[in-house]
């Protein structure tokens, strides 16, 4: 689904930044950690960050004119040590705009359906060409030779070009048979 490919996103986006957040979060560096907010910031379906240690918040922030009720549930990523990985140091909260991530989706999902419906409209279209050149029309041409010949007359009529050996031309065979 759609929007859990947005989510996944998101989560990519945390794992890029996971590392610059860690030395934030070792060294206790507000500014760096603000740098990681607003780089973050820069996807709009961001709607709050926080950056935690394990004794305090670094740094909690949201993005500007956000709603409190449009901010999703959390994504967390924990913080390691940059010296050792198996320290954890921290955590790395990522809150989603849930409204953003409904229109992100919304929006993809239209756009694959006007695709599929192309597609499918050429389809039809190029399957109804086939059946209207491929069939009607020798059909069509068979029906006017018929109805030109005079009844007992002994005429024969001939195959459209390109029908000679298939289904059209043998039953334009048969029909010869039938009236000679």
């Amino acid at each position: 689904n759609e929007q859990k490919r947005l989510y996944a996103g998101l989560e990519e986006l945390m794992s890029a930044t996971a590392g610059t957040a860690s030395a934030a979060t070792f060294a206790l560096d507000t500014t760096l950690a603000r740098e990681v907010v607003v780089g973050l910031f820069a996807n709009p379906a961001v709607a709050r960050v926080s950056i935690r240690s394990d004794n305090a918040i670094l740094i909690s922030m949201d993005r500007p004119g956000t709603s409190p009720a449009g901010i999703g549930q959390a994504l967390t990523r924990k913080l390691s040590s940059p010296f050792d990985k198996t320290q954890i140091i921290g955590v790395l909260e990522v809150y989603p705009q849930d409204e953003q991530v409904r229109k992100a989706a919304a929006g993809s999902a239209t756009l694959i359906a006007l695709l599929l419906a192309l597609e499918l409209a050429g389809v039809a279209a190029s399957v109804g060409w086939v059946v209207f050149s491929k069939v009607t029309r020798p059909i069509e041409t068979v029906a006017q030779d018929l109805h030109r010949i005079q009844l007992g007359s002994g005429g024969l009529i001939w195959p459209p070009k390109g029908n000679e050996h298939d289904e059209i031309g043998q039953l334009v065979s048969d029909v010869n048979l039938m009236i000679a």
